[in-house]
């Protein structure tokens, strides 16, 4: 039986932002990384603002100074050339962990390999079946999309998007459109994401927030509407696709450090109100392999301090309640609340001043009241199957 000190169960962006670390460290982890992918494509895009330190050293970033929104009525654009919204491939960053984590000495990524179950041993440790025979090893980290039955998030942001080339477009490469709402639904919040790297190319992304995890047949058909509107009609050529579901609100884990823990989206690595990721999930790394390093057991996913859960679960609860009101708030809190106050918020720093801020700029009445509603779900939503991204 294969030994090692840890073992890392999944070597996408989590497994593998955990896995560079420790191999560019001068200490020593034994470190297996096991990944069922064979080899790694541009399956992705991960976006985030420029004023945050995400450690991943000089990858290839494409930034935009301005950001934009519309909901069919009016729009809002506003500049972030202090802090650009920024988008890193997917591959650039595999390409780059790879490459750090062959020249490290103490971890090894194998590459088609997949893991069947982990189990605790008597003497200690786990036991870990996987297709290339069992692993033992002290610590486990299992960063696979696994929702447990008892969760139940709030909502569900469920996205499909294509990047596309079309030479009679124009698009605007200088504005990132966050958010093109379209008209407002009794039960979702529909809206378009526009991020150009060219007056020709673009990544156009359909998502919808809704109670439900959206299948990709009716995002899909959504999509396409929207590309053809966005083309003009024109032909277009699809480059490349991703698609995912992220669960936002899920139930407060404490976060502890454990023999066997679990990282990702399903996992709360994910920000409760937005969906991103990638910085919070590097921050996680940084402070995991500090603390396997001086040898100490690893540790879940970063807490977020009390006002940003709380502001996070009563927006959505709003939203959850009133989902035609989404895009009058995000409309709203982008054309009123001032440009650092609002990129504290959405960069997970937020003070009490900053909230105050957003309290004053949105509707009082429905907030006052999701101030004091539970996020415990209903009879009926807790018989309702948990929705893999």
């Amino acid at each position: 039986m294969k030994s090692t000190k840890l073992l890392i169960i999944g070597g996408g962006c989590a497994g593998l932002s955990l896995a560079r670390r420790l191999a560019e460290s001068s200490a020593s982890c034994p470190t297996i990384v096991i990944e069922p992918r064979t080899h790694y494509v541009d399956d992705r895009t991960w976006c985030f603002w420029g004023n945050q330190k995400q450690g991943i050293g000089f990858l290839p970033l494409h930034s935009w100074s301005w950001i934009g929104l519309s909901d069919g009525k009016s729009k809002v654009r506003r500049s972030v050339a202090q802090t650009p919204y920024q988008m890193l491939k997917s591959i650039d960053f595999y390409r780059d962990a790879v490459n750090r984590i062959a020249a490290g000495s103490d971890v090894e990524l194998r590459l088609g390999t997949s893991a069947y179950s982990s189990q605790s041993s008597a003497s200690g440790g786990w036991k870990t079946e996987t297709s290339d025979g069992p692993i033992w090893s002290e610590f486990v980290i299992d960063t696979r999309p696994h929702l447990d039955t008892n969760a139940d998030p709030l909502l569900w942001q469920s996205f499909i998007g294509y990047e596309i080339e079309c030479s009679l477009t124009n698009f605007d490469a200088e504005t990132a459109e966050l958010m093109q709402f379209l008209p407002a639904g009794p039960t979702s919040i529909d809206f378009v994401y526009v991020l150009p790297t060219s007056s020709t190319r673009a990544l156009i992304e359909f998502t919808r927030i809704s109670t439900r995890c959206a299948g990709a047949g009716e995002l899909n058909r959504n999509l396409l509407d929207q590309i053809e509107r966005l083309c003009g009609g024109h032909p277009y050529e699809i480059i490349r696709k991703e698609q995912g579901s992220i669960p936002m609100g899920l139930p407060t884990i404490p976060t502890v450090p454990s023999t066997l823990v679990r990282v990702g989206v399903t996992a709360g690595s994910a920000r409760a109100s937005s969906g991103y990721t990638f910085c919070r999930i590097q921050r996680w790394a940084e402070a995991c392999s500090q603390t396997l390093l001086v040898g100490g057991q690893p540790i879940g996913p970063l807490p977020d301090s009390r006002l940003l859960m709380f502001m996070d679960a009563v927006f959505l609860r709003v939203l959850k309640r009133h989902p035609e009101l989404g895009p009058r708030l995000f409309m709203t809190m982008f054309r009123h609340v001032p440009a650092p106050r609002l990129l504290r918020f959405l960069t997970d720093s937020p003070s009490g001043i900053d909230a105050l801020w957003l309290i004053a700029c949105l509707p009082k009445l429905p907030f006052l009241r999701a101030c004091f509603q539970s996020n415990r779900p209903s009879p009926e939503r807790q018989r309702e199957p948990a929705c893999s991204p």
